[in-house]
């Protein structure tokens, strides 16, 4: 079954997949934040460093295979292949949405 998912996440993940930093970044507010293996990430060009870093380094992939509603957050659990250990793994993306922007991202398996 195809998951229907809303236009921001459906670019989110596009941008991501394409890996293309600016687009990324573009899908969040600009005081925007990441939270990725231990360090965080503010800002729209602080989010397209951190992007182009990853992508440089992992070459991943998402592929959604479930949404969910949590209170204020919005879960994305993703299927992440790339190069790196254990390709492919799951991981979960907790994002809190402001209108048509991501206002906050935390990823963690």
């Amino acid at each position: 079954m195809k998951l229907t998912l809303p236009p921001l996440i459906t670019a989110f993940i596009a941008a991501g997949n394409r890996h293309d930093a600016a687009a990324y970044a573009a899908c969040f507010a600009s005081d925007g934040l990441v939270r990725d293996e231990g360090k965080v990430y503010r800002g729209r060009a602080a989010i397209a460093a951190w992007h182009a870093l990853v992508t440089e380094k992992y070459h991943a992939i998402s592929t959604v295979k479930a949404i969910e509603e949590i209170g204020r957050a919005t879960i994305l659990t993703n299927e992440v292949s790339g190069d790196f250990d254990g390709s492919p793994i799951e991981l979960r993306f907790r994002l809190k949405i402001d209108g048509d922007q991501i206002t906050s991202l935390s990823i963690a398996p």
